[in-house]
């Protein structure tokens, strides 16, 4: 396979999975609902790491005792840390993971970290932005 295929494989797949993403409604089914179907379409998405983000969300809203049997809520935390863990620099892994903190495990210190943690990995990103934009505007005033 070259690598133009390669390169239009993970476009379209990014594609399916923006999709799948915006036909999650949580008006229009509860958050069981999604989880049923989320459970057969997780593999079929090769357990993305963009999904990870909403199907954490929506453990923690599960209502049907059977499908809070299924797992331990301490898999959440371990789910988001893994998900950070790859992709430090994703703010919606970071902001679950301390709403779990909080609301979960009930741990104000280690949800106020995490808040603090993300805020200073948004500081980092948000300084390279604006060097690069910075870098733009020198060269476009150099520019002929």
């Amino acid at each position: 396979m070259i690598l133009r295929e390669i390169i239009n494989n993970c476009i379209k797949r990014n594609q399916e999975v923006k999709s799948y993403l915006q036909s999650i409604d949580l008006d229009k089914r509860s958050p069981d609902q999604i989880i049923e179907e989320l459970k057969s379409e997780l593999p079929n998405f090769g357990y993305s790491i963009s999904l990870q983000p909403k199907f954490s969300q929506l453990l923690q809203l599960l209502n049907g005792k059977m499908l809070i049997d299924e797992f331990d809520l301490e898999q959440i935390g371990e789910l988001l840390a893994t998900a950070i863990e790859i992709e430090e620099f994703n703010l919606d892994n970071i902001i679950e993971f301390a709403h779990y903190s909080w609301t979960v495990l009930d741990n104000e210190i280690l949800a106020r970290q995490t808040a603090n943690n993300g805020i200073e990995k948004a500081k980092v990103a948000i300084k390279e932005l604006e060097s690069l934009i910075e870098t733009m505007n020198i060269e476009n005033q150099n520019a002929p």
